[in-house]
């Protein structure tokens, strides 16, 4: 416990409940509520699912966009990139909003066979039919 806390503190630079940790979490949260600001934060969140899939990101909304012919290599690599991006939220103290995530598949095979999991830590992504696309 004491070399968990000790690497935190030389990792950032600041102990826990310290005024540093207050400064930088107001900070986060002033660039969290302004648009410009928030854009240039997240700037860096396509280089963390590039190039297994192709980012679309418009104000604060995100679109991740994969291919696969094989409906098990897709969810395999869904997973991935969706742990990615977590680990990337929680590395910039954001977190991801799971009732705001959905999974919609697009195929040009008819019946579609949506037998797809996406998880984030131990829960599963809604599968959807239809969504509104900003």
């Amino acid at each position: 416990m004491l070399n968990n806390k000790i690497r935190t503190e030389n990792q950032y630079g600041f102990r826990k409940g310290s005024a540093t940790e207050n400064a930088i979490f107001k900070l986060i949260n002033e660039i969290l509520n302004n648009p410009l600001l928030f854009l240039i934060y997240v700037n860096d969140l396509p280089k963390v699912v590039e190039p297994t899939a192709i980012p679309n990101m418009f104000a604060d909304d995100t679109s991740i966009l994969m291919k696969s012919y094989n409906n098990i290599q897709l969810q395999c690599e869904l997973n991935i990139v969706m742990s990615r991006i977590n680990k990337w939220f929680q590395d910039n103290l954001i977190t991801l909003n799971l009732e705001k995530t959905y999974f919609i598949q697009f195929s040009n095979k008819s019946p579609n066979n949506l037998d797809i999991r996406i998880n984030i830590d131990k829960k599963n992504i809604a599968t959807v039919d239809e969504i509104k696309f900003l």
